[in-house]
């Protein structure tokens, strides 16, 4: 299971519900997809890359230092 992929599913199939173009096959797939991330995070899965803020911080201290715009 990655997660990844079921944050992409989710976001894409909640959007369809948000605009009300969404079958009932699409919202049957948004709860299975919220279930399968439950289960995964439930098992101490890794956090999908966009939720994982550990890894970002990581990423923006490795970054150079921008000078600051009001100096």
């Amino acid at each position: 299971m990655d997660p990844n992929v079921i944050l992409a599913r989710l976001r894409r199939l909640a959007a369809a519900v948000i605009r009300g173009d969404a079958s009932l096959s699409d919202v049957t797939e948004l709860g299975e997809a919220v279930q399968d991330l439950d289960a995964w995070l439930s098992r101490a899965g890794a956090l999908p890359r966009a939720w994982d803020y550990s890894a970002m911080r990581a990423a923006a201290s490795a970054c150079p230092a921008r000078p600051h715009d009001d100096d």
